[in-house]
Parts: structure tokens; C-alpha cells; sequence
């Protein structure tokens, strides 16, 4: 895609879930309607944000999500 995100840019928000003890929603082709699991991990690193969660396979989309990655299908 090509976006340039600044060094930092995360830093606020990601703090600000932490202090809250929040895990932001995984969504699935950034669409806020499709969310898909949780993000576990989130650190802003150089060489970006670096992220992990889970997948939650009780739900149709998370399934879909799952399997289309698991067949490099998107």
C-alpha cells in the first residue's frame, strides 16, 4: 500500500490502552463491522508497530478470515 506512518505516531494511543487495560479489536480489511479477534501484543518498534493476537474461530467471519489467510487466498 505504501503509507508512511511518522515514527511515534502510536505512542499515545497505545499507552492510552495500556493504562485502561485494553485490547483493541482485530478487525478484518480495516472494517469496523468485521472484527475478527483481539490484538495481544501491540509495540511500536523502528521498524514500525508489531503486532500479535488471536483469531477468534467461534465466529463466521473469524473463520473466513482464518481460512482464506491459511489458503493465501488475501
Amino acid at each position: 500500500h505504501g503509507d508512511l506512518v511518522a515514527r511515534g505516531a502510536f505512542k499515545r494511543t497505545l499507552e492510552e490502552h495500556a493504562a485502561l487495560g485494553l485490547k483493541p479489536g482485530m478487525l478484518w480489511a480495516h472494517v469496523q463491522e468485521h472484527v475478527i479477534g483481539r490484538w495481544d501484543q501491540l509495540e511500536e518498534t523502528a521498524a514500525g508497530l508489531a503486532v500479535s493476537g488471536m483469531v477468534n474461530l467461534k465466529t463466521a467471519a473469524g473463520r473466513e478470515a482464518f481460512y482464506e489467510r491459511l489458503l493465501g487466498l488475501k
